[in-house]
C-alpha cells in the first residue's frame, strides 16, 4: 500500500469503532446474563433448600402448622441473603399465612396471585411485585398433596444497580477502544500524508516507513490487551457482590445441613456421603471452584474441585492467603454449641471471563 486516503482512514475508523462497541456488547450481555443467574440460582437454592427442610419433617408424618422452630428456619435464610426481604410458608387448603419474617402478616391471607402461582405448579414461581420480586414453591406431604407453599420476597435494587454501572462500564470500555483506533489510523493517516512533503522525505524510505509503521503497530498491540483486560475487570468488580452473596447462601445451606448430621450425634470427622453430596452442589452451580469442610483447625476433611490454585502461602512466615481473582466464603459448623470446623466455597471471580474465551 504507496498511500493512505482519507476516505479509506475514516472507513478504518469506522469499522474499529463498530468492532469495539461489538465486543464490549457482547462482553455485557455475558456479564449481565451471570448476574442474572447468580441471583436466580441464589433464590432457588435457598427454595429447594427450605421446601426439603419442610418436606423432611411432613414425611415424619408432622403437620405443616405445627412444625416446630419453622420460624427460625425462616429467619435464618433471609439473614443469609441480603436481597431477601421476607421469607414466609402459607397454608395451601385456606391460603393463610402459618410462619414468616414478618410477623404482621402471619394469619393473614396472601396475595391471590402468589395462591394461584402455587396452585398450577409443581416447581418455583416468580411473580413481579412493585418494589422488587416474589419466587415461591409448594410443599408437598407424604401423600404428595401440597400442604402449603414457601414464598421469599427479594429486591432486586442490587441487581439493577449492578447492571447500570455494567452499561457504564461497558459505555466507557468501548469508547477507550474506539479511542485507540482513532489514534492509530488517525497517525497512520499523518504519516502518509508528510511522507509527501518535501522537508518528510526522508519518510520516503523503507526503512523509516517500517520503522513508523512498526512503531505505531507496537502501541496497538500493548494497548489492546490493557483495553481488553480493563473491560473484564470493570464488570467483574461489578460481579462481586452478587458472587458473595451466591457464595455465602451455598455456604449457608451446606453449614445447616452438616451442623444438623453433626448435632444428631454423627462424629463431624468422619460423616458419610459429604464428598458426593458436595459434588452434586458443584454441579447444579460451575462458578463454584471448591467446597471444603476443615476441622478447627483448618485441616480439610472432605473436598469437592481443587483449593490448590486458590491459595498462596509465605514462605517465610507460612501464612495461607487467599489469590487474587478468587472469592471465598466460609462458615462456622456448630454442633452442641461448639464450633466443629467450617464450611468453605471458593468462585473464581473470572469464570464469565474464561466462558467468552
Amino acid at each position: 500500500m504507496r498511500y493512505l486516503r482519507l476516505s479509506h482512514a475514516v472507513l478504518a475508523v469506522f469499522l474499529w469503532c463498530a468492532a469495539s462497541f461489538a465486543f464490549t456488547g457482547t462482553c455485557f450481555v455475558a456479564y449481565d446474563e451471570a448476574a442474572a443467574e447468580l441471583h436466580r440460582s441464589r433464590v432457588r437454592e435457598e427454595l429447594s433448600e427450605l421446601r426439603r427442610t419442610f418436606q423432611t419433617e411432613l414425611d415424619k408424618g408432622e403437620s405443616l402448622a405445627r412444625l416446630k422452630n419453622a420460624a427460625a428456619v425462616l429467619s435464618g435464610y433471609k439473614t443469609a441473603d441480603s436481597d431477601v426481604s421476607a421469607v414466609s410458608v402459607f397454608d395451601f387448603p385456606t391460603g393463610k399465612t402459618l410462619f414468616g419474617t414478618r410477623s404482621s402478616r402471619v394469619g393473614g391471607s396472601v396475595p391471590v396471585e402468589w395462591y394461584e402461582k402455587c396452585r398450577v405448579t409443581d416447581d418455583i414461581f416468580v411473580h413481579g411485585e412493585k418494589d422488587g420480586k416474589v419466587a415461591g414453591t409448594p410443599i408437598v406431604n407424604s401423600f404428595g398433596e401440597k400442604s402449603g407453599c414457601a414464598v421469599v420476597e427479594y429486591k432486586t435494587d442490587s441487581y439493577e444497580t449492578g447492571r447500570e454501572a455494567m452499561m457504564a462500564a461497558a459505555f466507557r470500555s468501548a469508547s477507550s477502544f474506539s479511542a485507540v483506533g482513532v489514534l492509530f489510523f488517525g497517525l497512520l493517516a499523518l504519516l502518509f500524508f508528510f511522507k509527501r512533503q518535501p522537508r518528510f522525505s526522508f519518510l520516503n524510505r523503507p526503512l523509516y516507513r517500517r520503522s513508523a509503521f512498526g512503531i505505531l503497530l507496537l502501541f496497538v498491540l500493548l494497548a489492546t490487551p490493557a483495553a481488553v483486560t480493563s473491560v473484564f475487570s470493570s464488570f467483574e468488580a461489578v460481579l462481586k457482590g452478587a458472587i458473595a452473596n451466591k457464595a455465602g447462601v451455598v455456604a449457608e445451606i451446606v453449614r445447616a445441613r452438616v451442623s444438623k448430621a453433626a448435632e444428631s450425634g454423627l462424629p463431624f470427622k468422619s460423616l458419610q456421603s459429604v464428598e458426593p453430596y458436595l459434588d452434586g452442589i458443584r454441579r447444579q452451580h460451575p462458578e463454584i471452584s471448591f467446597i471444603l469442610l476443615t476441622d478447627k483447625s483448618g485441616r480439610v476433611l472432605y473436598e469437592s474441585g481443587s483449593a490448590v490454585q486458590a491459595f498462596e502461602s509465605d514462605a517465610t512466615t507460612g501464612k495461607v492467603s487467599l489469590r487474587d481473582g478468587f472469592y471465598n466464603a466460609a462458615e462456622p459448623v456448630v454442633a452442641g454449641g461448639k464450633t466443629e470446623g467450617w464450611v468453605q466455597i471458593g468462585v473464581r471471580e473470572r469464570f464469565v471471563r474464561e466462558k467468552i474465551f
